[in-house]
């Protein structure tokens, strides 16, 4: 029976941000919305060119596609913080246990144990790792918490075990 791995510490709203972002970065997008995607943006792009617009009109037409997208970051952004600074659960010191049955998770106000058949996969980056239970429903575990390049390699030997490589 391999060593459980415990760790302890509090989810900062970057944490949160962060997390989402690689959530984003690594998320499983269906064939339909790649093919719809293409199907609206090609025809809509190749009538835009055809139409013969002046520089002009192209420079306005990219600067406000431009600024949706960045506004949409924003908001998104502004409402996962607002999101995290009202839930309590996420703002509070908590400690976690990883072994074979499964994780525990227990802070001042919850105590919270999955076991391994809860989540369906996980995803890790250089600094986070995202442990899902559903396609849009993830942990975020930030890897400063586990201080140590061993009690980290282990994890994910643990994590790969469980539920396959990381995706």
């Amino acid at each position: 029976m391999t060593p459980a791995i415990e760790y302890q510490g509090e989810l900062h709203v970057e944490d949160f941000l962060n997390g989402y972002a690689l959530h984003r970065r690594k998320a499983r997008r269906g064939k339909a919305s790649e093919v719809l995607s293409i199907v609206v943006g090609v025809p809509l792009g190749v009538a835009f060119v055809l139409s013969h617009p002046s520089l002009a009109t192209t420079l306005v037409v990219l600067a406000g596609v431009v600024i949706l997208l960045l506004y949409g970051r924003w908001e998104t952004r502004r409402r996962l913080r607002r999101s995290f600074l009202q839930a309590r659960a996420c703002r509070i010191a908590f400690h976690s246990r990883f072994d074979e049955t499964g994780f525990r998770t227990t802070s001042a106000i919850y105590d919270d144990h999955r076991e391994w058949t809860d989540l369906v996969r996980w995803v890790q980056d250089e600094n986070y790792i995202l442990l899902y239970e559903a396609d849009d429903l993830f942990r975020t575990i930030p890897k400063r918490l586990l201080d140590a390049d061993a009690r980290l390699a282990h994890l994910g030997e643990l994590l790969a075990t469980h539920l396959g490589p990381a995706a």
